[in-house]
């Protein structure tokens, strides 16, 4: 997980190599001290679930990190999963060469949407039915076919999350919950505010 030190090290070293600004990177207060965050983070919502944009992706993770980048955000439903492996891929490659610590990087993700899984061809639809026959969750338990925050469907991303990303922690998991689709009480307050 994202560490006080570890963030601090990474902000100082690629302050050094690249000559960033300090204003380039932010203190915030964290169960584990003062994390020291890059302003910008990356993401990896958008694109085809292709091989060559799988390749572009990482490509552009690994670029971001090497110039200063540490704050990276995902979901599991993210390119049906290969979000988070994209992120997966580029640290393991960079911690494996030793040119990065996983407590250098603030990594988060989010759950509450069914994801497909590009890599088996599996779409969400059919991730969905398939959690439903494992009794994960029942077909009523989803708001709109796709949506859930049933704590066992959310347990499942999460575990499905830590395995793409390869990581043991996540700094942030977000649970998405749409406002226009959500359960009765939610839809009471959105509609009343």
């Amino acid at each position: 997980m994202a560490t006080a030190q570890g963030t601090l090290r990474f902000a100082e070293r690629v302050i050094a190599a690249a000559g960033l600004p300090r204003a380039s990177f932010r203190t915030t207060l964290a169960s584990t001290g003062r994390l020291c965050l890059s302003s910008l983070g990356v993401g990896t919502y958008m694109g085809s679930t292709d091989a060559a944009t799988q390749k572009q992706v990482e490509d552009a993770l690994e670029r971001s990190v090497r110039g200063g980048v540490n704050v990276l955000d995902s979901a599991v439903n993210y390119r049906d999963q290969l979000g988070e492996r994209a992120i997966g891929s580029v640290l393991r490659r960079l911690i494996g060469s030793g040119d990065l610590s996983r407590d250098e990087i603030f990594v988060s993700s989010k759950v509450g949407y069914c994801p497909g899984d590009a890599t088996a061809g599996i779409s969400y639809k059919d991730m969905m039915k398939r959690l439903v026959s494992e009794g994960v969750i029942s077909a009523q338990d989803s708001v709109d076919g796709r949506h859930c925050t049933e704590p066992k469907f959310m347990r499942r991303c999460l575990d499905m999350s830590l395995r793409n990303l390869g990581v043991e922690t996540i700094d942030l998991l977000c649970v998405v919950i749409l406002s226009f689709v959500c359960l009765p009480p939610c839809r009471r307050i959105v509609m009343a505010t």
